[in-house]
């Protein structure tokens, strides 16, 4: 029995939803890690975040999350959107593609994602 399709727009709603759960668990990292290359904290990771959290609150290990957000949502939605589509169209539901095919359509995938969300990405320079 075959399964039915899936609507295209599961491939994008979960591929926005993965990278935005993903990136509030990394962005503290990135803020310390930011923090650090501009130099305006001395020591190590943990130093760091000290820092921040006297003089910001904790909350101020996700300054900047709205863009950080915004790139997450519109580049994670279209890479996995797209792959899926690609995936649907090219292989249905039954998913018989080999490793190679698969590398192809990633690169697509990834590809055209980065192509369409690179006036998010500006935001976050």
């Amino acid at each position: 029995q075959r399964a039915a399709p899936r609507p295209k727009w599961v491939g994008f709603a979960t591929g926005a939803s993965a990278a935005l759960s993903g990136w509030m668990f990394v962005h503290p990292f990135d803020v310390l890690k930011v923090r650090q290359q501009l130099g305006g904290s001395k020591g190590g990771l943990l130093s760091t975040a000290r820092q921040i959290a006297a003089t910001q609150g904790p909350a101020g290990l996700y300054a900047g999350l709205s863009a950080a957000a915004a790139r997450q949502l519109s580049y994670g939605s279209c890479r996995l959107g797209i792959y899926s589509t690609l995936h649907d169209s090219l292989y249905g539901s039954s998913g018989d593609c080999g490793a190679a095919q698969k590398l192809a359509m990633g690169c697509v995938a990834g590809g055209v994602a980065a192509l369409l969300s690179n006036p998010v990405e500006v935001t976050l320079v």
